[in-house]
């Protein structure tokens, strides 16, 4: 070969290197445009991404670059940095869900350790333990770690593929390119997290402690508060604007001025300064905070920033205060507290009241030891004590004082802690004197057991005194029963007669003695009643009966009972019971009629002008009873208040001179208190000297079932009527009002005649008259017998019905009324069942039982319940049987007479009667057999297809111990009327008993002004 041909052939083999080389750097270059391009469109598409947003970007843009299988973005966790969670995940050209794996035995972990990592083929026979690359079929690996600012690894950026890596090279500067960004944004996150939890952290270190913090930057006009701060001050972010003046309007109005003051001061220096201040929340709460507060001044001295905190101190404040005051409790108490340190013994604090008693100072205590106080012959023993310390019982031993008194104390100890030591506190008291009157009380003891052996020797005698007693008690009740008996005997002849006589017309003088005789005998047998029920009470013997009754009619009965004096002494009566309580009750009538009486009769007794008002209403009310509040009113002279207190005692009365004014035993407000309590109920006084008095008792009652509920004696419908009252006086009218609406009546009211007659002349001109006008009598100015008159000479209402109510009726008012167009004339107090069949005689609803000329009066009412009654009395004294059938023709009625038991068997056998009234106590036969023969008689001859009763048999006895009413129940009897009787009492019965000849309807429907 040539040297040429050498050359040559050199050249050419330059030629093709240079040619390779050239291919390689074009290669290169086709490369890293596509390496540039990649990144560019990897940062133009997550240019404006961040977070989870941005890595899914680029996890998905490695993949289509590197066309890798399976891209991620890892960061390492745990706190030994061995463990690694994606933050995205792309896989076989899809994302998937990110995974948390450990970094042992797998090429992560190398990564981690190197700058990059490359394994172009085998890399799961490399890591045989990274179950991934050999459950997925990775051939190839390359990876890289994520470096932040300090140049330590924070996570790895990974491709893997599952056919060799044809350009490593080419991989490993793709993921260079991305690691960057990606590194950064991860260390953004992080530290948007610290963040996050550094202003949480700062939040609840706020809340902890109550420390809210605040800044105003004065040159931007700008404040902030944190939200501790707007939960010290109950405010709401967003809502009040961060200020100094929302911060004065939250000031309690009394700091507020002051606050002011202090903060204005404070930014005109540049300093820090501390207050305290109360601030009132929109809810009301008022809570006390501790203001800090720091200026920031500029060189011109001009303000330009203001920040400090805000803390809630109330409870601070409140332990301060409560310690303060625990701190006087503790040096105030009488005795002596100790507290020493557990382990030295040492005193640490004393109370005052440890100077006081053992003479030594303050500092002196608190160089000594329990064991100094003790007697130096007990130390050893009370050293021994110390450390066991009882806290649950006292310890008693002997202490000394400073100068050498020996005394009895009494140590009750307790584990504490006292500032920041283990301690006991120690209280000891002074028990001499107590120790002194333990001595004296165990001597009392013995004199007391010598004492008890004496008792038991007298106790034998008792017995024997007690059996005498007891024979002495019952001989006494049958004494008691039979003076009751044998008083109203007699009692019953001359309350009868003087009642009949009453009613006569006799001479002036006549009827004086007449009255004297009657208020005689009532007050007699007042005094013989207060008696025997207080040696009832006595006795512990006095019982209740319970049966079903009518409350109204109970009211009334007691207001017709005293309305005769109050008439006498010119006094107003008013009686009423509201409509709301139920009338149909089951208790003891008679005890509560008692109580009524007891209290309105003491009440015009002390009554000399004005009026006296029984007023009854409901209190509480449930589906089976009921408490009625009852108050009696009057006008009188009042109780001064140191006589009240011993009112209700026995024998007892606010007059107890011997010139006192008014009579009485005294007993009848204690027995009215204990028939109260023994009711259910209490009573209670309201007064004072001169300006009268206000007696209120409650008592509970049962309701009585729907189907045991008597009707009441009324028939017709007045409901819709259009009824004026006229009465000065405003009690009468609210009475009247009241009643009136209850049974769905219109009502207007008028204080006087002229505008009375005002309102008639009104209601005719707009068509809509009043049908009836109720006019009181005795009114100023215009009495009521002139203001009808008036009524009844104008045409435009002279057809208005007139009824005339009277508090002083007197012989000629009736004829004198009738002839001035009044169509009724009844006496206050007027019962409800009055009132109701006087207004429906009067506005035509029973022409039946009344004839139009004629004036309706209480008599008118009450004799047609009378007419046609015919009545068997069975009594064997001749007094009685003439004062029974003197009160009987009276009130209308037809009687029979019988002497004994014998004859009335036979004459109820032989003619029929509505009821028979039965004396108990007489010759041959007494009402208790007698009852028992006609029951008998009774039940033999029955028709069988008839639901009538037998005859009804009243008992009408002198017998009034405890259990007579029991015993004439049991034997048969239908009700019980102790003597003396009276024509009131005997009208009631007629009344209730005789109702069969009249036809009824329920008062119920009546009361509450429903159909009839």
């Amino acid at each position: 070969m040539t040297r040429n041909d050498g050359k040559n052939n050199e050249s050419a083999a330059e030629l093709a290197k240079l040619r390779r080389r050239v291919q390689e750097l074009e290669a290169d270059n086709a490369k890293l445009c596509r390496t540039g391009e990649a990144i560019q469109e990897t940062l133009s598409r997550g240019f404006n991404q961040c977070g989870e947003e941005l890595f899914k970007c680029m996890v998905r843009q490695l993949a289509n670059t590197l066309q890798a299988d399976y891209t991620l973005i890892g960061e390492i966790t745990g706190a030994a940095r061995n463990s690694v969670r994606t933050l995205a995940v792309f896989a076989d050209g899809a994302p998937a869900g990110n995974i948390e794996y450990a970094l042992r035995n797998t090429p992560c972990a190398k990564v981690i350790g190197r700058a990059a990592c490359v394994y172009p083929r085998n890399v799961a026979e490399e890591f045989p333990d990274d179950a991934m690359l050999r459950e997925m079929g990775f051939e190839a690996y390359v990876g890289i770690p994520l470096l932040d600012t300090s140049d330590q690894a924070i996570g790895i950026l990974v491709g893997l593929f599952r056919k060799p890596l044809a350009d490593p090279d080419f991989s490993r500067s793709v993921l260079g390119a991305f690691a960057a960004r990606i590194a950064a944004e991860i260390e953004r996150i992080r530290a948007e997290d610290r963040l996050i939890r550094s202003k949480t952290s700062l939040a609840d270190s706020q809340r902890i402690a109550q420390l809210g913090s605040w800044d105003w930057d004065m040159v931007a006009r700008s404040g902030y508060w944190s939200e501790e701060a707007y939960r010290i001050l109950g405010l709401e972010p967003g809502r009040d604007d961060p200020s100094l003046q929302r911060l004065l309007e939250c000031t309690h109005c009394e700091d507020r001025r002051s606050v002011e003051t202090q903060i204005n001061t404070l930014l005109k220096k540049n300093q820090r300064g501390e207050m305290t201040c109360r601030i009132v929340r929109p809810d009301g709460v008022v809570r006390t905070v501790s203001l800090v507060a720091r200026a920031e001044l500029d060189s011109h001295d001009g303000l330009v920033r203001a920040f400090g905190t805000i803390r809630d101190v109330t409870e601070s404040v409140e332990a301060k205060d409560r310690l303060r005051k625990y701190q006087i409790i503790f040096d105030h108490l009488a005795d002596a507290v100790f507290i020493f340190d557990k382990e030295d013994k040492h005193f640490l604090d004393c109370n005052n009241a440890v100077i006081r008693m053992y003479g030594y100072s303050r500092s002196e205590i608190k160089s000594m030891t329990p064991l100094d106080l003790h007697p130096r012959n007990e130390q050893q023993v009370v050293e021994e004590k110390i450390n066991v310390r009882n806290v649950d019982a006292p310890n008693c031993y002997k202490h000394v004082t400073k100068s050498g008194k020996i005394f009895d104390v009494e140590i009750l100890s307790d584990e504490i802690i006292y500032e920041g030591r283990d301690a006991w506190i120690s209280v000891a008291r002074d028990i001499t004197e107590r120790k002194r009157a333990e001595a004296e009380l165990r001597e009392l003891n013995e004199s007391l057991a010598r004492a008890n052996a004496r008792s038991v020797e007298i106790m034998a005698e008792l017995g024997a005194a007690q059996a005498e007693a007891e024979s002495a008690s019952i001989a006494k009740s049958e004494f008691l029963a039979n003076m009751s008996h044998e008083i109203r005997t007699p009692m019953n002849g001359i309350i009868g007669f003087s009642d009949l006589l009453a009613d006569e017309e006799l001479p002036l003088e006549q009827m004086e003695c007449v009255d004297t005789i009657r208020s005689s005998a009532t007050s007699l047998l007042s005094i013989i009643n207060d008696i025997l029920d207080f040696s009832k009470i006595e006795a512990g013997k006095l019982d209740l009966d319970f049966i079903d009754f009518d409350l109204q009619v109970t009211v009334d009965q007691v207001t017709d009972l005293v309305s005769h004096r109050a008439e006498k002494k010119g006094l107003v009566l008013t009686s009423f019971l509201h409509p709301d309580v139920d009338t149909y009750v089951h208790g003891d009538p008679g005890r509560l009629k008692q109580i009524l009486l007891n209290l309105a009769s003491n009440a015009v007794k002390f009554t000399s002008e004005g009026e006296v008002a029984i007023r009854g209403e409901l209190s509480e009310e449930s589906e089976t009873d009921l408490l009625v509040l009852f108050s009696v009113k009057d006008t009188g002279i009042g109780i001064p208040a140191d006589a009240q207190h011993k009112l209700f005692d026995s024998f007892s009365q606010a007059d107890t001179s011997t010139t006192r004014k008014f009579g009485g035993t005294g007993l009848g407000l204690t027995i009215s208190k204990q028939l109260v309590t023994m009711m259910g109920g209490e009573v209670w006084l309201e007064s004072s000297s001169g300006e009268g008095s206000t007696f209120w008792f409650s008592v509970r009652l049962m309701k009585q079932p729907k189907e045991r509920r008597r009707p009441t004696q009324l028939n017709g419908d007045i409901a819709g009527k259009r009824i004026l009252i006229v009465d000065d006086n405003r009690t009468n009218r609210q009475v009247l009002r009241l009643q009136l609406q209850s049974y769905d009546l219109e009502v207007a009211e008028a204080v006087d005649g002229m505008t009375a007659l005002e309102l008639l002349r009104r209601a005719s001109q707009a068509g809509k008259p009043f049908h009836l006008a109720i006019l009181d009598m005795q009114m100023p100015e215009m009495d009521g017998e002139t203001l009808g008159m008036a009524i009844k000479s104008d045409p435009d209402i002279h057809e208005t019905i007139l009824v005339m109510l009277t508090s002083v009726g007197q012989r000629g008012d009736a004829r004198r009324l009738h002839a001035a167009g009044f169509q009724a004339y009844l006496t206050k107090p007027t019962k409800l069942t009055q009132l109701y069949s006087c207004l429906r005689m009067v506005l035509g609803q029973d022409k039946s039982r009344t004839e139009e000329s004629r004036l309706v009066t209480r008599h008118t009412v009450d004799e047609n319940m009378q007419a046609n009654t015919k009545i068997l009395v069975v009594e064997d004294n001749i007094v009685n049987q003439k004062v029974a059938g003197r009160m009987l023709e009276k009130l209308g009625c037809r009687f029979d007479l019988a002497a004994n038991g014998t004859e009335a068997v036979e004459m109820v056998q032989n003619a029929t009667y509505d009821f028979l009234l039965m004396d108990c106590l007489m010759p041959e036969m007494d009402g208790f057999e007698a009852t028992a023969v006609i029951r008998n008689w009774e039940s033999e001859h029955a028709d069988a297809d008839s639901d009538t009763g037998g005859i009804p048999i009243i008992a009408m006895t002198a017998n009034a111990m405890k259990g007579d009413r029991d015993k004439c129940l049991n034997a048969g009897m239908d009700d019980y009327i102790s003597k003396p009787v009276s024509i009131d009492k005997l009208r009631e019965a007629i009344c209730k008993w005789a109702g069969t000849k009249v036809s009824v309807v329920d008062e119920d429907k009546i009361k509450r002004g429903t159909e009839l």
